[in-house]
């Protein structure tokens, strides 16, 4: 198994591994942001601070009130948010699509991965256009940033390398999931 898919399977399965465990072993979901901050990618901490904005709400308003069942729900939501951003990062757009391109006996697999690679160089496009274009007004410039993002042409990127810190995590992470699913986490 090479290490882009073993992060692919991760990002997968991880995230179920929150709601698999018991409450009291969550707290191994700490161990993404610190593999963030280990690898300065303060890109992870933007990222959950707005995916995980309503699980926290539900935690402030399930602990302001005492009820312990949201608590632990919102906490779970939270984990596998940390879990699946952390490997969602690691991987990329283009290492996330190179993974679905090899399964290419799915058809919908491959057309997912064929979206990926355009999405990457629209989004460019778009945001280049948007910061050249700052001299117009807003319905024009976002008319032009559509025609050009719709205008871009797929580029064949290739993933990224690999870094040890997304491997290593994925690897704990698997025996983490082994052990929430034969029961001896719970």
């Amino acid at each position: 198994m090479t290490a882009r898919n073993m992060i692919f399977a991760a990002l997968v399965a991880v995230p179920a591994a929150s709601f698999l465990c018991g409450g009291r072993y969550l707290p191994f979901f700490c161990l993404f942001p610190v593999a963030a901050a280990a690898e300065l990618n303060f890109r992870y901490f933007r990222n959950i601070a707005l995916l995980a904005f309503a699980p926290l709400l539900f935690l402030v308003w399930a602990i302001l009130t005492g009820n312990g069942v949201t608590t632990l729900r919102s906490l779970r939501w939270i984990a596998a948010l940390a879990a699946g951003s952390y490997f969602a990062g690691a991987l990329g757009t283009s290492g996330i699509a190179c993974v679905l391109k090899k399964m290419g006996s799915v058809q919908s697999l491959r057309t997912l991965s064929e979206t990926m690679e355009t999405a990457g160089p629209a989004i460019r496009v778009a945001r280049e256009t948007w910061n050249r274009n700052t001299d117009l007004p807003v319905l024009k410039r976002v008319s032009r940033v559509l025609s050009e993002s719709l205008a871009a042409q797929p580029e064949n990127a290739e993933p990224g390398v690999v870094k040890a810190v997304p491997v290593a995590a994925a690897a704990v992470s698997w025996l983490f999931l082994l052990g929430a699913v034969s029961g001896r986490l719970r």
